[in-house]
């Protein structure tokens, strides 16, 4: 596959490694290896083959799965923009919602079933939703030769130990029941037969033959359970009201002891096992054959930081001197927020369409027809209109916007609310393309910051992350024309910005600044040690990095004498590396 990239390490547990990868045209991938060479491999290629095979819509698309060069077993299959485990802790789906997928992944289990694949880990943390919302299931590596990952029993465990087709009936029924607001009579404890035992409860606004359905799909007795085919049958005679709604669901109960499908269900993983992940097991993995990076991983993948289970529902500073936005061909991501914001012209989204009851105020903004000040030109507006827009920049150039995905929402005031919301803009000047992404915050009315994500020729993704937003990032120097890069001059990465202090920052994978901080061959730069103040702003009542700083490389361009904030690319004690700003009087 030309274009893979290993984006960074998820976790890792006694029989595989699971990183986080890319493909062409920003296709997300999940790369799982094991850590030792596949005994009998035969059995395993043949598994491998078997899953190769399978094709249907509701199954995660398998880009490759093999050996290695040195005989591990491997999987790289497709990945979603969230799971249903992620959703039932941050914005549930209705009943009818959670109908439509069980009986999509049922469906997708009897094709499954009839290629002789089991899949032993069916549970919300192997649901995902791709881009248009449409469910698959993943994870089939659990349960392979060679890469099997040995679960604890569950609430979306079968009670029998062979994880057959019956068990994965059994733990899609579960998933569907819990999913729908139930609580399964053995959550205290699992292993209890008894409590196996007794039946599920009908549940308010779900109708009874549902509730009979997955009744009949749980019975201990695996020969008495229906086959995936016969569920799916079943399940597609079932109305369900579109407004009957459940609410959002603690990770305990959604999280599973599985391997990490997403990047997102790492925290909830990790949350429910109560086991800090394996940090650098190994420093790079061992790649498919043909599959050969273009960029290595990182050396110390960072952990992840513990789960919150909260509902999710500018131009540079002046001092900089730069003028870093009026490059053609350089990506910029704008986020604005409450404490730096900048008015705009803002319409009630119901004006044009209707609203979705019992939405934000956020929410019914119409973001079709946003005002925005022009990133890195503060003088100038644009208004959209239908989701685009044409205008003339200083240098009479004409430039068209073209609104290309959004609103995404988040609860960036940690209050329960959707009060956050980012869009994705694309400009074109002259054939020459860069993306932006705005980020708006409610105080009565839509307001957008200064601070600028830069250095970013593509924006590939962006979504949801509790207070923040996850951004799918292709970066390169921040100066650089992106039409004039080649592949190995930029690299792919996923950040997570939130306001913090009042200014935008970077908080995950590290503390720092928005600003990318690839410095161009060649660029003139200077060598500082740790002990230099580092801020995750250009300004002076910035926070300073809190992170254990080893070293400082700081980015001097031509009118370093003129300006009063450096860009500083910062290398922290475990080698990581982050970004970050440095005041000129402090050289």
């Amino acid at each position: 596959m030309e274009g893979f990239q290993i984006i960074r390490w998820l976790s890792s547990d006694d029989t595989a490694a699971v990183y986080e990868a890319a493909g062409p045209r920003g296709r997300r991938l999940i790369y799982t290896v094991g850590h030792r060479p596949a005994e009998p491999a035969a059995e395993f290629s043949a598994w491998a083959e078997r899953l190769r095979g399978v094709r249907h819509p509701h199954l995660a698309a398998v880009a490759a799965a093999g050996l290695t060069d040195d005989a591990r077993p491997y999987v790289l299959c497709d990945t979603g923009s969230t799971t249903l485990a992620e959703r039932l802790v941050h914005t549930p789906p209705g009943v009818n919602e959670v109908v439509r997928t069980t009986t999509a992944i049922a469906d997708a289990l009897d094709t499954a079933h009839a290629a002789g694949l089991r899949h032993g880990t069916v549970c919300p943390s192997t649901v995902v939703y791709a881009a248009d919302g449409t469910p698959q299931l993943t994870g089939f590596d659990m349960c392979a030769p060679a890469l099997v990952k040995t679960a604890r029993p569950g609430l979306y465990t079968a009670p029998e130990a062979d994880p057959g087709p019956p068990a994965d009936v059994y733990a899609l029924a579960a998933t569907a029941y819990v999913a729908l607001g139930g609580t399964l009579p053995y959550v205290g404890d699992p292993t209890d037969p008894a409590l196996r035992l007794r039946g599920i409860t009908e549940l308010p606004g779900v109708p009874p033959e549902l509730t009979g359905m997955l009744r009949t799909a749980l019975n201990p007795d695996p020969v008495s359970r229906p086959s995936a085919a016969l569920l799916r049958d079943a399940l597609s005679t079932v109305e369900v009201p579109e407004t009957v709604t459940t609410g959002a669901l603690p990770v305990a109960v959604v999280g599973s002891d599985v391997r990490a499908v997403s990047s997102g269900m790492t925290t909830i993983i990790e949350a429910v096992t109560g086991e800090q992940p394996r940090i650098g097991r190994e420093k790079s993995p061992p790649m498919p054959p043909g599959l050969a990076p273009t960029r290595p991983l990182p050396v110390a993948p960072p952990a992840p930081k513990p789960v919150r289970a909260k509902p999710v529902t500018s131009k540079p500073a002046k001092a900089s001197g730069r003028r870093t936005g009026r490059r053609i061909g350089v990506a910029v991501v704008v986020l604005a927020v409450i404490a730096a914001g900048i008015g705009g012209v803002w319409l009630w989204r119901d004006q044009f369409a209707e609203a979705t009851e019992g939405s934000s105020a956020i929410e019914r903004v119409d973001f079709n027809a946003i005002e925005f000040t022009v990133p890195a030109d503060n003088d100038r507006k644009v208004t959209l209109t239908g989701g685009s827009a044409t205008s003339t920049n200083d240098d009479g150039r004409a430039e068209s916007w073209t609104l290309t995905d959004g609103p995404v929402f988040a609860d960036g005031n940690h209050n329960g609310d959707q009060d956050t919301a980012a869009i994705h803009l694309v400009l074109e000047v002259r054939g020459s393309k860069r993306s932006y992404v705005l980020l708006f915050t409610w105080d009565g009315r839509p307001k957008q910051a200064q601070q600028v994500v830069n250095g970013v020729c593509d924006v590939t993704d962006m979504r949801s992350a509790g207070p923040g937003i996850e951004l799918d990032l292709v970066s390169a120097n921040p100066f650089a024309d992106c039409s004039a890069l080649g592949k190995g001059d930029t690299r792919a990465e996923t950040i997570t910005v939130a306001m913090r202090g009042g200014f935008l920052m970077e908080t995950a994978p590290h503390e720092g600044a928005t600003s990318r901080c690839e410095l161009a061959p060649g660029a003139e730069t200077r060598a500082q040690d740790g002990d230099l103040p580092v801020r995750v702003a250009a300004d002076a009542g910035a926070p300073e990095l809190a992170e254990d700083i080893d070293s400082v490389t700081v980015f001097l361009p031509e009118t370093a004498g003129q300006i009063q904030w450096h860009l500083a690319r910062v290398t922290l004690a475990d080698g990581t590396t982050t970004c970050g700003w440095v005041a000129a009087a402090d050289l």
